[in-house]
């Protein structure tokens, strides 16, 4: 009886780690990535499509603007020690309000 009992507790001695061996199987530690998941994700892609179509005019046209006023301070200098006073004020103060509008 005692050698039944000691081999049933004995039996499930050697079960257990297979029992929990399986257990641990559903249990799966991992992680995630966001950063990559974003980068690679296919509506990613679609949305930054989208935004550089809906924004390129408007990059487009601010860099006009800034070749127009890097234009104008390369006049100004070249031509700014032939000019009087009020003039110089005048076209520095024309470049520092087209700089304020971008």
């Amino acid at each position: 009886m005692i050698r039944k009992i000691s081999a049933i507790i004995f039996s499930v001695f050697l079960m257990l780690p297979l029992s929990v061996s399986a257990e641990m199987e559903i249990f799966k530690i991992g992680y995630v990535v966001v950063e990559k998941i974003l980068k690679e994700a296919p509506q990613t892609a679609a949305s930054n499509k989208k935004l550089e179509k809906e924004f390129k005019s408007r990059t487009d046209g601010l860099q006009k603007k800034v070749k127009s006023i890097q234009k104008q301070e390369k006049d100004f200098n070249k031509n700014s020690v032939t000019m009087s006073a009020t003039d110089r004020q005048k076209a520095q103060k024309k470049i520092q309000n087209s700089k304020i509008e971008i």
